[in-house]
């Protein structure tokens, strides 16, 4: 496998986790008593993953 085709696959998977930690934030702020925590934990893990996501995409673009 390339390493072009390595990038996007990883970025893919960071896609992937933001998407399903924003499907569990959203189920938990439609709970009676949503755990702040559980909430913070997911929007650091977004943030992170976000960031990853990002400087997979600058090292993807310097391949040409």
């Amino acid at each position: 496998m390339g390493r072009n085709q390595d990038l996007r696959k990883k970025i893919a998977g960071c896609r992937r986790v933001i998407e399903v930690h924003q499907k569990k934030i959203s189920g938990e702020l439609l709970k009676q008593d949503p755990s702040d925590t559980l909430i913070d934990r997911w929007q650091r893990e977004i943030e992170t993953q976000e960031r990853r996501a990002a400087l997979l995409t600058r090292r993807l673009k310097r391949e040409w």
